[in-house]
């Protein structure tokens, strides 16, 4: 059987860490070797037991995606989509993402 890929994120965290010491010690998991972090972390890598684990900020991951929008959309999509936004469409939204909570309830019985 394959191992369980694991990606703990907030290393260099002190629950982080304890839990990617975890995943290391355990053979029924991987560890990613990338872990999301807050803004205020400066270094680039850190490692635990012997395996480096790459810190990615923030503000990399938003300006990568903001570059991909523009790429793939020739536009920012949320600022294209602010001129087409009405109040209808709004409540419409809200109703469709509440159905999220009610629909489980139903479908379990």
């Amino acid at each position: 059987m394959n191992p369980i890929k694991v990606m703990v994120n907030g290393i260099p965290g002190k629950m982080a860490q304890t839990v990617a010491g975890y995943v290391l010690n355990d053979n029924r998991y991987q560890l990613v070797a990338h872990s999301l972090t807050g803004p205020e972390i400066t270094a680039a890598e850190h490692v635990i037991v012997s395996a480096a684990v790459r810190l990615i900020r923030p503000d990399t991951v938003d300006l990568a995606l903001a570059r991909a929008d523009a790429w793939l959309f020739g536009v920012q999509p949320t600022l294209w989509l602010q001129d087409h936004l009405h109040p209808l469409l709004t409540d419409y939204l809200a109703l469709s993402y509440m159905t999220y909570f009610v629909f489980p309830p139903i479908l379990a019985g």
